[in-house]
């Protein structure tokens, strides 16, 4: 069986009809060729189709979720280095209490 040749124009006529309507088949019987040759033609073609919209949202959609979380995390590592720089100058000031009772020789409060 030798396979037909469509001119360009009448692809991106049946492709946009399909894209439109959203049914293949009903495009295909239309214009007497397979639906699944319709498929491979809205495939190939640059129209964007409701479904490559709704992943190219998606993905969008992903990318800001993602620039949020690295935003957050970078929020949440300051406030550690903040937090751990705090423990530190109290842990520091602790000890030179410490020191300093015990040059005055009083006892020392239990740990």
């Amino acid at each position: 069986m030798r396979s037909k040749k469509y001119s360009d124009s009448f692809k991106e006529q049946v492709v946009k009809e399909a894209v439109e309507v959203r049914n293949n088949a009903a495009i295909a019987r239309k214009y007497g060729i397979s639906a699944s040759v319709v498929a491979k033609w809205i495939k190939n073609s640059s129209i964007e189709t409701p479904m490559d919209k709704m992943r190219s949202n998606a993905v969008g959609n992903k990318k800001k979720e993602l620039l949020s979380d690295f935003k957050e995390v970078d929020k949440i590592e300051e406030q550690n280095i903040k937090l751990k720089k705090l423990i530190g100058d109290k842990e520091l000031e602790i000890e030179i209490l410490r020191e300093l009772i015990k040059k005055k020789n009083l006892p020392l409060p239990p740990r």
